[in-house]
């Protein structure tokens, strides 16, 4: 069975990796004995969110193990920036030349590593500006209230409410695995709200965190895949000082 994707399959990272594996369930159910996948990044992706397609793109080397899969991701490199395709190759262990070859890529590396490495993203201009809340140490409660009382006339209701629960999610992480102090900062502008937590523990050991789904037996994570699959941009981050989430409702920057 082949089928190539693109478009809406695409809204988010995690979202879309809980897609195809319900789109590949649903055809080994139906007695697909290899399935056969090209894909395709939206434009949206080549803009501020790549750092978060980036770790799906490493991530899915090992999302779909337990399916009969091949699968082909698809790059314009014509078009594509030169430092984006450095990143390409960093996520992808082959090439599909032409001649019909597919050597392996030198700069590839494993996903365990790649996702691991947390690179920083860069910050969003609204945090060069003064935040609406800057909150030490606050129960979840206090926090979904920040983000309500934030001004977000151009953002959906339902999309404040997605950044509600996220929120609500981290800081009880940030209460039962990370460290003290925590503190979360929100920004607001006319067609976003950011907001960051940072604690001073080390963050998740699981380089999957987030974007791989959590069987019942594991050992939470389920706070992350949430996380996930309700912000149009999650960033995460390890410094000296800690382990900082990045949240954005509404168009990222």
């Amino acid at each position: 069975m082949e089928f190539a994707t693109g478009g809406d399959m695409y809204a988010r990272p995690a979202a879309a990796i809980r897609s195809y594996r319900q789109l590949l369930a649903d055809h080994v159910a139906a007695g697909a004995g290899q399935i056969r996948i090209i894909g395709e990044l939206p434009a949206s992706a080549f803009g501020p969110t790549w750092d978060s397609w980036m770790r799906y793109e490493s991530a899915i080397n090992h999302a779909y193990d337990d399916f009969p899969l091949w699968s082909m991701c698809a790059y314009d490199r014509r078009t594509t920036p030169a430092a984006m395709l450095a990143d390409v190759d960093r996520t992808h262990p082959r090439q599909a030349r032409p001649d019909g070859t597919h050597p392996a890529i030198e700069a590839y590396a494993d996903p365990e590593s790649y996702l691991a490495g947390m690179r920083p993203a860069p910050p969003d201009p609204l945090q060069l500006t003064p935040p609406v809340a800057d909150l030490a140490d606050p129960l979840p409660g206090r926090a979904r209230d920040a983000v309500r009382a934030a001004g977000h006339e151009g953002i959906s209701r339902d999309e404040i409410e997605d950044l509600v629960v996220a929120v609500s999610e981290v800081v009880t992480n940030a209460m039962l695995y990370g460290r003290a102090p925590i503190r979360m900062r929100v920004w607001s502008g006319p067609d976003r709200v950011v907001a960051e937590v940072t604690d001073t523990g080390p963050g998740p050991k699981d380089p999957f965190a987030g974007l791989l789904p959590i069987g019942p037996e594991g050992p939470g994570g389920r706070g992350l895949w949430i996380v996930n699959q309700s912000c149009n941009h999650v960033t995460m981050a390890r410094d000296p000082d800690g382990f900082t989430l990045r949240l954005t409702a509404g168009v990222p920057h």
